[in-house]
């Protein structure tokens, strides 16, 4: 399964995994996504209803850890990660308003159709998140 995702993801990762509280942000979500299949990250709330392409919200490490919004694609075996925050400390928050769902699901679409998206891997020790910039095709 490839892993993708937006621009607002990789922003929120890279400030968040500075701050002590939420140091394990690219832990949980290389433990969550990485070597799994459609299937088994399927589950959590499907915000539009649809099982061949299903928008999810998804707790990562419980009660207290990140909330996660993503939309996989199942027959192209794809995960398109969109928005991630904590639920708790100094950078916590509620989640996201019905609003703010629906204008993060239209920034996914838009980035899927502009190829604006950041391919997703992890190190060789599965510590370490590692954002690669898609290249745009260029069209004629």
């Amino acid at each position: 399964m490839d892993v993708y995702c937006i621009q607002e993801f990789k922003s929120i990762v890279e400030k968040l995994k500075k701050n002590k509280p939420y140091n394990e942000i690219e832990q949980d979500t290389i433990d969550y996504f990485f070597g799994k299949t459609i299937a088994e990250i399927s589950s959590g709330a499907n915000l539009n209803n649809n099982p061949s392409s299903p928008y999810i919200k998804k707790r990562l490490s419980g009660r207290g850890g990140f909330r996660v919004y993503y939309l996989l694609l199942v027959k192209d075996d794809k995960t398109y990660l969109i928005y991630i925050h904590p639920k708790t400390g100094p950078e916590g928050s509620p989640n996201l308003t019905e609003t703010a769902k629906t204008e993060f699901y239209k920034k996914v679409l838009q980035a899927i159709e502009s190829n604006d998206l950041y391919k997703l891997s992890c190190n060789a020790k599965k510590t370490e998140l590692i954002f690669e910039k898609v290249e745009k095709s260029v069209k004629k």
